[in-house]
């Protein structure tokens, strides 16, 4: 810049000399209007011509450009280095639990290691917590395990309890009624010593086992022959109905055989018989039947001799036999029914057991699976207990917040004389409701930080304008082919004071000044005077009318 300037005023300097270099004999001079030149200027060594004089302003223009552009990236990084020591510094109070953090680095370090260690240790309990739980839970679930067979062995022991008290029962009373019977008995025995009892018990005994004897053999006698005469009986009824059907057929063929013969011409069977058979079928025919006949009188004799063996004999009584033998089917019945019952709760019992087993497992997985994606969920929802209340959507929206704040503040500080900065509040007012996207504002004049909320409206619009004018050059950078061309601005002009007035209206001149256009929607008469074009909505009886007015 120093260099420009020196060759500007070293140019301007000799600019006598450069003209008086072009003047010719017989032209005017374009200062005194002169035809002759007794003694024109020279032009001084080392002076800058206007070709090198248009080469240095091109280059300090391209310097003054990339001057801005690195004051811009400057900014840029000091912004994003502010934020990521913030950042860092919220993190260090969070998991060191200070209020401040110290200056000294070697002390913040000693102080994180020392944090380090600490949560180390608790990461060792909280395993060994961990691992006690575990082996808790096992002992737990083998202490249900041997709860449900003490439960079983109870509920049988009281069924063998119940099924002994019930025997005890009976026996008691089998006790009483033997008892009484033996009583009865002493009263009347007719020997009169215990020899003698023997004795006599000895003969009873063989007395009664001889009986037992006969009437064992008599039964089986009996049950053989009754076998034997139903199994006769049997083969007699169906001999018989067979010789019954033998004779009826033999009466239905012989009556269509009779009608066969007369209806071909036969006299008679002899008739037929000499004309068809010859003597040695008519024999074998009558041999055939004189078997069967035969076969019929043996069937007869051996009924006759069955019943004559069993005409003697009496029927035995069996009906305790069989009333014993219906009881002890109807109690195997039962019997079989409570273990097919027994049976199919305890496999529906069981297959309960593993469907809740395979079920809790499931359980247990989604659990974990469910803590995971809460811990997640609440994380990106901003809702972790203890912690800032950051969505994920408003942690991206801060991204380009700062951006649009970066941009905002460069307008920001032109229109306020380099007075406010907008910043994004880091650290939330309390831990319970949301935050991320709220601003504070640095006041330059003393100093301090403070809400947005105290602005006045001069400021509060000033503000708004500058982070609207933010944005749209966000959107220009980062939307490549996209363009603001027009703008427009509704009202909050009224409330800005004339020194904030002529600074907004110097901003949106400037903006105006490019491709951009820029429409106020205002009532300000001072706006009116400052805008050279307008578009002029009046009010009138008939309605409203709008006119176009330029410069």
């Amino acid at each position: 810049a120093r260099l420009l300037e020196e060759s500007e005023t070293a140019y301007n300097r000799e600019r006598a000399g450069i003209m008086a270099a072009k003047l010719a004999d017989g032209e005017p001079c374009p200062v005194c209007g002169s035809t002759v030149h007794p003694r024109k200027a020279v032009i001084t060594t080392g002076a800058p011509g206007e070709e090198e004089l248009k080469l240095l302003k091109s280059r300090y223009e391209k310097c003054l450009r990339e001057m801005q552009e690195g004051s811009r990236i400057l900014g840029e990084k000091t912004a994003e280095l502010n934020t990521s020591v913030n950042h860092m510094l919220g993190a260090c109070r969070s998991v060191l639990r200070i209020e401040s953090v110290p200056d000294d680095t070697d002390i913040l370090l000693g102080m994180i290691g020392k944090r380090i260690a600490e949560c180390d240790e608790k990461l060792s309990e909280l395993r060994a917590a961990e691992q006690d739980l575990k082996a808790g839970l096992d002992e737990r679930y083998k202490c249900q395990e041997r709860l449900k067979e003490i439960e079983l062995a109870e509920a049988e022991l009281t069924g063998a309890i119940s099924e002994a008290n019930e025997e005890k029962s009976s026996l008691s009373s089998a006790l009483g009624t033997m008892e009484g019977r033996l009583q009865a008995l002493s009263g009347s025995l007719s020997c009169k010593s215990l020899a003698e009892a023997e004795e006599s018990l000895r003969k009873k005994k063989h007395q009664l086992a001889m009986l037992k004897d006969a009437l064992k053999k008599a039964e089986e006698d009996y049950i053989n022959a009754s076998n034997d005469l139903q199994a006769a009986k049997t083969l007699l009824e169906d001999i018989r109905k067979r010789y019954d059907e033998a004779v009826i057929s033999e009466s239905e063929a012989f009556e269509k055989y009779s009608e066969s013969m007369a209806a071909c011409g036969f006299k008679d069977e002899e008739d037929y018989t000499a004309a068809l058979m010859d003597e040695s079928e008519v024999k074998l025919s009558k041999e055939k039947l004189q078997l069967y006949r035969d076969s019929m009188n043996s069937i007869d004799s051996e009924l006759r001799r069955l019943e004559a063996e069993t005409a003697g004999l009496e029927p035995q009584d069996v009906s305790l036999l069989e009333d014993m033998k219906n009881r002890i089917s109807v109690e195997k019945d039962k019997a079989d029914q409570t273990l097919r019952s027994v049976t199919a709760r305890y496999l529906s019992n069981q297959r309960t057991e593993n469907s809740i087993r395979q079920e809790n497992e499931k359980r247990k997985e989604l659990e974990n699976d469910f803590l995971l994606i809460s811990s997640l969920s609440k994380t990106a929802n901003g809702e972790l207990p203890g912690r800032q209340k950051i969505a994920f959507e408003q942690y991206v929206q801060a991204y380009y917040f700062n951006h649009i704040l970066d941009a905002a503040n460069t307008r920001l500080g032109s229109m306020t004389g380099n007075r406010y900065t907008l910043i994004r509040r880091e650290e939330p007012e309390n831990l319970r409701s949301q935050t991320g996207l709220d601003l504070d504002v640095l006041d330059h004049y003393t100093g301090k930080i403070r809400t947005v909320k105290t602005l006045s409206g001069g400021e509060s619009f000033i503000a708004s304008l500058a982070l609207a004018l933010g944005l749209a050059d966000v959107i220009q950078s980062h939307a490549g082919g996209i363009e603001i061309e027009m703008m427009f601005i509704d009202e909050g002009f009224g409330s800005l004071d004339p020194q904030s007035l002529e600074l907004a209206v110097r901003a949106l001149n400037t903006l105006a000044s490019g491709n951009c256009i820029i429409g106020v929607i205002s009532h300000v008469a001072e706006l009116k005077e400052r805008i050279d074009r307008q578009i002029v909505v009046s009010k009138g009886i008939n309605g409203s009318t709008v006119s176009i007015q330029l410069p």
